[in-house]
């Protein structure tokens, strides 16, 4: 029997905790579902995923995970998709002394 997650305390929006559960129950459907511990994790790892990447993106990779047909989530996606878009996280993605270096360089 699948275990019952606590969404008590994760700030997960009605539409996350809907996929949160799809996904469960598509573990479920795999014969893979998650034990207690295992199911804590994964709402751990899904609330420190929203913090750096937002729900809208988190939601499209489990349901991408799911779509695919994959065991697990492909969480490495959702870096793969800030890299694309210039970092996303709000954290400066290049060197700034580099470029300084390249333009004095005359390579800028």
């Amino acid at each position: 029997m699948q275990p019952v997650a606590d969404y008590s305390n994760t700030g997960f929006s009605v539409s996350m905790i809907a996929t949160v559960e799809n996904w469960l129950r598509y573990k479920t459907e795999r014969r893979d579902a998650y034990k207690p511990t295992g199911l804590q994790s994964l709402i751990t790892k899904i609330q420190n995923e929203v913090k750096i990447h937002g729900e809208q993106a988190v939601i499209k990779v489990i349901t991408d995970s799911m779509a695919s047909n994959y065991q697990g989530i492909v969480w490495d996606r959702l870096q793969q998709q800030a890299n694309r878009r210039g970092g996303g996280n709000g954290f400066q993605t290049s060197n700034p002394f580099m470029e300084i270096r390249e333009e004095r360089r005359g390579h800028g």
